[in-house]
């Protein structure tokens, strides 16, 4: 399975945007980008959620979920081979949650008392950064987005759960490369680069059996059911 990211298009060149405009314009993909990255870290939320790792409902500040979402990735239904995964993305997308936190509560100039591109904290809050800097938090919460939709993607077969019909281990292969950051250069849709990539326990041949067991299971309960139906006429 391969996935439009329209939603998550790929920004204009720094070179592109006129130079008075960059500030603004990186700002508000940071925001943009950061809401993006909160929103896919909620999902894999929900995923835990589903499968019990959680029982609640997900904190509603980003910065609570990514310390929430760590800790109760320490469950013992998960290995440690996607537990490191999951802890680099969380990781990256703290550390550059932090850096939008700082910019969109601060008053922000360029080129203030002085040349340059240069990012100024008019209240004195923060020293000077580059803009290049803002380019990229930008790229990075994007690539955190991406690295979390891939987490939840896969994160339900390593907790056990069997194929559901449209994956492949191809598939599963490729958002697992998301999920660690090494992502195609196709601006259209989203998949990982060829490479190796952890697997659960039996690799992929031991989720399409769990998938055949469960499907075994579904018959075998309908079928019972029916029989009890039809002796009680």
């Amino acid at each position: 399975m391969s996935e439009s990211i329209a939603s998550l298009a790929i920004m204009v060149t720094f070179e592109e945007i006129p130079s008075h405009l960059r500030l603004s314009y990186f700002v508000g993909e940071i925001v943009i980008r950061d809401s993006y990255a909160e929103h896919e870290a909620r999902m894999l939320w929900n995923v835990l959620r589903k499968h019990e790792i959680v029982s609640t409902e997900y904190p509603r500040a980003f910065g609570g979920l990514l310390t929430q979402t760590r800790r109760a990735l320490r469950h013992d239904r998960l290995s440690e081979e996607i537990r490191r995964v999951a802890f680099g993305v969380i990781e990256s997308a703290a550390k550059w949650h932090r850096y939008r936190s700082d910019l969109v509560h601060d008053l922000l100039t360029t080129g203030w008392r002085q040349e340059g591109d240069d990012v100024h904290s008019v209240l004195n809050r923060n020293p000077p950064r580059p803009l290049r800097e803002l380019e990229r938090c930008a790229d990075e919460l994007r690539l955190v987005s991406y690295r979390f939709r891939g987490l939840w993607v896969v994160m339900p077969f390593w907790l056990g759960a069997p194929a559901e019909g449209w994956e492949s281990a191809e598939d599963f292969r490729s958002w697992t490369r998301v999920a660690m950051g090494h992502i195609a250069d196709d601006p259209l849709v989203m998949r990982g680069t060829p490479g190796p990539s952890p697997e659960p326990q039996g690799g992929w041949d031991a989720i399409v059996a769990a998938a055949v067991a469960a499907e075994e299971l579904r018959v075998a309960r309908r079928t019972a059911l029916f029989s009890v139906d039809e002796g009680t006429h």
